[in-house]
């Protein structure tokens, strides 16, 4: 270079001025800032050398490009700041203030002593508080409560006050508040478990003026105004303030220096998340949720999506299960070129609005303890080298409410003519359409709570819109503080939460022909660059527990064959950020000093520990490591953001880590402790309430007090039904309970009904069933030799812990346990009668699983070893009249339980012998118990729902021959299966028979499991609602056998008297009242009148005869007189065939016979059929064809009829089953 033309360029101070005022634009974007601070660091270190006296000159040329300045103020990984004030002395924990102790990086899991940070120094700079004043108003009252429903819970809120001066602790100065008490806790998070979805969250009306839905204040939450924090003081404190929610709007960023640059983002975070249309110039971009081969979440690929591109999708990293705490690493996502550059800009971007808007959210303290903790962590951030959330979680959505009504038939009417369209009108009708967002993105659409995250720092959530202006944009609740988010007209929102509290989104409501509208509404156009039917599209930015806390495995590299990382044989399945994490960890920059940093921040720690010496410290070492950049100038990684060496900073680190425990132990009283299983399960049970489901433990394969009925052929040997209803009760002494007493309800129900139920019998095993009481070892022992005396009873030895009284039943869950844990359990009951275990009182009392239970305290034992106990613990003398005092001064109706000898004698019954019916009060008063009577009554109204709701099960609409069908087919295809593969693959080795795998045996197995995969869940759900059905036939044939008892002894000759009575007296009135049965009951009456009548004729020949002179014999017939009727044989439809002894001789007429459907009581064959009717028995004698005689053996007859034909017939074919 010539001199002049050295001497012809600017000064290196005005360079460095010029590239600083450029830096100063914060619409700048990353690609042209980093350079620019990249030549100001060099500019800065060239004057410094020069300064220093340094030949610069004079160095030989390197391969390495300026680098980036070390002072903590550069863009990067800065130095991170402490509280610029002395450390006290005793603020220092002695566990790192030791020098003995080993300086190490990184948080532990624990064993820090905490300390409480003085808050109030933890203050933002009051030039970096937003521009905007004092909102109103000051007292936030939450709308008024709905009623509370029948079942579950509506979220309720306390009020919020908004502070009386300026808190700069916060970058909006101002916050509202609400007093948080522990001494709640328990009752929050019963309330939260049964939590359930307000009212009026979709909007009530539409507005035709503006053409924008109107929505009601949803009752017992209040509306969150954009930009202000919203925080609870815990136990009243406000040093203990912990933030709860904040949203943002671009409205309420642009009160800050930070909003500019989030509005800059704005346009390619739009073109992203949407895509952009092709044209002949511009290839276009699908959008993110549209590329090809994007993985939806594990969560999520069970849900039947609506359309393509409706999902779950993870884009960054995920916390793997399966082998111990599991591990960290790269979510398995599509990985094309074009696929990986999108998700890696927008990772880039959502990093970058973390940073931005997240200090605009939460306090300075909550803030800085981000940040401390990401940055001694070394937390894997997606996006960048700031701390910030660990994975990203994308939701798109095309649900909506979507109203379809013409505008344009409003345009005529006058402004002040129009009105709102009230949307419940529309609710039921064509018109509205009504979308559910867990139907299109999975639970995530539901309130849910993210129980994996770390609960320190705050979730981010950006939320984008694709929807006409007028269009409501889906609250957003928070159900544990009862604040909902809820803006209109606004295509992004940036809420922050917790993600540990339930939460849940809703689905848009638009208007169908203003969204089909959108493509030429320009501002639209300005905005969007791709229009399709996804309208609602969220990225959830959280913070996984096990990646910001280091409580797991991080997957950064595959084995390297040294250290704690053995040969991985899974290698080639795992993903490791190394080799896959290059979209997630951003730019070369980003991704090498995270890397790097992580390297030697183990290599320090592993020398530290091992007591070696390395003369390089931490800043040198990264000095020393060098990477390219996207353009490929070389370059050295950035500093620690912490000198660990440095005594004053590692004084500071001890400091703020007693503060960072301290302030997770708050977090964690203020956690409601809420576990995924345990809220599911609430949810769940809440669900099938609502749907009309009880929620009651599963019904017994056997009922306690209705037990299931078998039919058996009539004149069946009554030995037989004794022996299959055999005592369910232990033989060995064990307690019986008389309600679950089979043998008993069968009996008693028989004795009681011996005409109607003689053949109904209690469906309880067999001796030798394998589901059984007898077929526990050590009753079958006893049941064969009843005078086998028992061993004495186990003592408890001394400090050995109580096991509870075991209570047994006949369930399938009891015949699989083990013969050992049989025999203990036998022990735990025998330790009853040796009266070693003393009750001291008895505290509580509840129903489990349908049978009542008492809180025992024991004497002698502390309340950890209080145990629920059944009523057959207290049968000595002392635990009875507490166990009764308790019970009658809570009004506990019981019968009490009784030890039950067992005969086992078969009693000597006679086979067709009527056994003379005995009275059983004990049944009688436990089928009469009160509680037994509810619980029953529950769970047939639990069955009754279930049946007359079938819709709620989904899969219940195929036939039963079907199933059937289906079922054959697919044990015939597995029996071949089966078969095959023992042929071709189990047959011994060396055998020439063994085959191994075929094409054709390899297809079938696919095939059937595959069969498997698809029908296992349905033939489940099918085997469920089969023994529904099957439990609510038998409970109705029972109810039918009343009936029909209820119909022969008294329904059915209270109305053929009645019917006969009008007939005699009105008939007219009995053609009015009755004109179905009219027709009937006149035929039968005539018919037993034409037949007295003919007894009548009968029995005066016989007088006249018997007036004839005697001495002459009376000339006999040869032939039977053509006039009179011969006799026929009894017909086999005949309602008293069999049961005549003798007739009255009448001739045939029109009332001899009648239809065979009974004027149309039943169906008939044809309709030509015709029932005979039998001659009246002799036994009746008429004195007239009107005496009362005659109506009372029509309406006999009559019940005769309807006897026969309407039950008795029909039900033949129970009887022979």
């Amino acid at each position: 270079m010539e001199p002049n033309e050295l001497s012809s360029q600017p000064p290196l101070e005005n360079v460095l001025t010029q590239i600083n005022d450029l830096l100063s634009n914060p619409d700048l974007p990353p690609e042209v800032t980093r350079p620019l601070q990249a030549a100001a660091a060099a500019a800065q270190a060239h004057m410094t050398e020069k300064a220093e006296g340094m030949d610069i000159d004079s160095q030989p040329p390197g391969s390495l490009a300026p680098e980036d300045s070390r002072s903590e103020h550069c863009r990067g990984r800065p130095r991170f700041e402490f509280l610029d004030t002395p450390v006290e002395s005793e603020a220092v924990d002695e566990a790192y203030a030791n020098p003995n102790e080993p300086r190490l990086y990184g948080l532990p899991l624990g064993g820090v002593n905490v300390l409480k940070p003085p808050v109030d120094r933890f203050i933002w700079d009051t030039q970096s508080l937003s521009r905007s004043g004092k909102p109103e108003p000051s007292v936030l009252q939450p709308c008024t409560a709905a009623p509370k429903p029948e079942v579950g819970w509506y979220p309720q809120a306390s009020k919020y006050a908004l502070n009386t001066t300026i808190d700069n602790s916060y970058r909006r100065g101002w916050r509202y508040a609400a007093d948080y008490h522990h001494a709640t806790r328990a009752e929050d998070k019963e309330h939260t478990l049964q939590v359930r979805m307000p009212p009026d969250v979709t909007p009530a009306r539409f507005d035709l003026n503006s053409r924008a839905f109107v929505s009601s204040p949803i009752p017992g939450m209040i509306r969150m105004p954009a930009g202000i924090p919203f925080v609870h003081h815990l136990d009243g404190d406000p040093h203990s303030a912990l933030t709860v929610a904040c949203v943002h709007t671009l409205t309420t960023l642009g009160e800050y220096q930070e909003g500019k640059r989030v509005a800059a983002l704005m346009p390619r975070l739009l073109e992203l998340t949407w895509g952009r249309e092709a044209s002949d110039t511009d290839p276009g971009m699908p959008a993110v949720f549209e590329l090809e081969g994007l993985q939806l979440n594990l969560r999520s690929k069970s849900v039947k999506h609506e359309l393509k591109g409706d999902g779950s999708f993870n884009l960054a990293s995920t916390h793997g299960e399966g082998e111990g705490r599991g591990h960290f690493a790269p979510a398995v996502q599509t990985n094309t070129p074009e696929a990986a550059a999108q998700i890696k800009e927008l990772l880039e971007i959502l990093h970058e609005l973390y940073q931005l808007i997240m200090p605009l959210s939460v306090s300075r303290f909550e803030w800085e303890m981000i940040r401390f903790q990401g940055l001694e962590n070394n937390v894997l951030a997606f996006g960048g080298l700031e701390p910030g959330p660990t994975s990203c979680q994308l939701n798109s959505s095309s649900a909506a409410n979507v109203l379809d009504f013409d505008l344009s038939e409003t345009d005529s009417v006058s402004f002040s003519e129009r009105n709102f369209i009230d949307l419940k009108e529309y609710a039921s009708s064509e018109r509205w359409r009504a979308g559910k967002l867990g139907k299109s993105i999975g639970p995530q659409g539901k309130p849910h709570g993210d129980f994996q995250d770390d609960p320190l720092p705050l979730t981010l959530f950006v939320l984008l819109f694709r929807l006409a202006n007028g269009s409501d944009m889906g609250p957003f609740l928070f159900m544990r503080s009862a604040l909902y988010i809820r803006e209109t007209d606004e295509y992004i929102l940036f809420a922050s939460f917790r993600g540990h509290d339930i939460h849940s989104g809703t689905v848009p409501t638009y208007v169908k022909q203003l969204q089909d509208s959108i493509v030429s509404m320009e501002d639209a156009q300005e905005l969007f660059k791709k229009f399709g039917p996804q309208v609602r599209c969220g990225y959830v930015l959280y913070p996984s527990m096990t990646a910001t806390t280091r409580s797991t495995q991080t997957l950064y590299t595959p084995s390297l064959r040294f250290l704690y990382t053995p040969a991985d044989p899974r290698i080639d399945k795992r993903r490791y950020f190394v080799a896959h994490g290059n979209t997630i960890l951003g730019d070369n920059y980003s991704r090498s000093n995270r890397l790097g940093l992580e390297m030697v921040l183990a290599m320090k720690n592993w020398i530290t520990l091992s007591g070696l010496n390395l003369k390089l410290s931490t800043d040198e070492l990264l000095h020393h490591i060098t990477y390219g950049d996207e353009k490929g100038a070389i370059h050295s990684l950035e500093p620690a953001p912490f000198d660990i060496d440095d005594d004053n900073t590692y004084a500071l680190m001890t400091v703020y880590r007693r503060y960072l425990f301290y302030w997770r132990g708050i977090i964690a009283s203020y956690s409601l402790g809420l576990t995924k299983s345990e809220f599911l399960s609430s949810q769940q049970s809440i669900a099938r309430k609502v749907a009309g489901f009880k929620d009651l433990p599963p019904i017994p394969t056997e009922r306690s007090l209705v037990p299931r009925i078998t039919f058996s052929k009539p004149g069946a040997p009554a030995a037989q039904a004794t022996e299959h209803s055999t005592c369910t009760s232990n033989p060995s002494g064990c307690i019986q309970d008389v309600e679950a007493s089979t043998s008993d309800s069968s009996a008693s129900i028989t004795n009681m009904l011996p005409d109607v139920v003689s053949t109904v019998t209690a469906d309880t095993p067999l001796p030798d069933s394998t589901t059984g009481p007898l077929t526990r070892k050590r009753c079958r022992e006893l049941a064969d030799n009843p005078e086998m005396e028992e061993p004495p009873p186990k003592q408890r030895k001394k400090g050995e812990k109580r096991r509870s009284t075991p209570v047994y039943t006949s369930s399938e869950e009891d015949a699989s346990d083990s013969e050992k844990d049989k025999e203990a359990e036998m022990e735990d009951s025998r330790a009853l009668d040796s009266n070693v275990f003393v009750v001291k009182a008895i505290l509580a009392s509840e129903i489990s699983n349908g049978e009542r239970r008492w809180l025992v305290q024991w004497a002698g034992y502390d309340l950890s070893e209080n145990t629920w106990e059944p009523a057959a613990a207290f049968k000595d003398s002392e635990s009875s009249e507490l166990f009764d005092k308790f019970n009658s001064d809570h009004g506990i109706d019981l019968v009490r339980k009784c030890k039950k000898k067992v005969d086992h004698t078969p009693p000597n019954v006679e086979i067709g012998k009527a056994v003379a019916a005995q009275p059983n009060t004990k049944y009688i008063d436990a089928l009469l118990n009160s509680s037994a009577l509810l619980n029953e009554y529950e769970q047939v109204e639990g069955l009754r729902q279930v049946l007359v709701n079938p819709k709620e099960i989904n899969l219940a609409n195929v036939a039963p021959r079907e199933i059937a069908s289906s079922l054959v087919d697919q044990i015939n295809r597995q029996n071949q299966l089966s078969t095959q593969l023992h042929l071709a693959l189990h047959s011994t080795s060396g055998s020439s028979d063994s085959t191994g795998w075929n094409p054709h045996l390899a297809d079938l197995t696919f095939a059937c499991i595959c069969d498997i995969g698809n029908s296992v869940s349905v033939l489940e759900v099918e085997s469920g609602i089969q023994d529904l059905v099957s439990r609510g036939a038998q409970a109705q044939v029972c109810r039918s056998l009343v009936a029909a008892y209820e119909w022969l002894v008294y329904l059915s000759p209270s109305l053929a008297a009645q019917l006969v009575e009008l007939q005699k007296e009105k008939p007219t009135e009995l053609a009015d009242q009755f004109p179905k049965l009219a027709p009937m009951v006149a035929h039968i009456v005539a018919f037993v009148q034409e037949s007295a009548r003919a007894q009548i004729a009968a029995r005066e020949v016989d007088e006249a005869k018997k007036k004839k002179k005697p001495g002459r014999k009376p000339k006999t017939k040869k032939h039977p007189d053509p006039k009179v009727a011969p006799q026929p044989p009894p017909a086999a439809d005949d309602p008293v065939s069999g049961a005549v002894e003798s007739t009255i001789p009448v001739e045939a007429n029109r009332y001899s016979s009648i239809p065979a459907d009974l004027w149309g009581l039943i169906p008939a064959s044809a309709r030509t059929a015709e029932i005979r009717l039998q001659p009246i028995n002799l036994k009746n004698r008429f004195d007239s064809p009107d005496s009362q005689a005659v109506y009372d053996v029509a309406a006999n007859l009559l019940c005769r009829l309807w006897d026969e034909h309407l039950l008795l017939r029909p039900m033949s074919r129970v009887w022979q089953v």
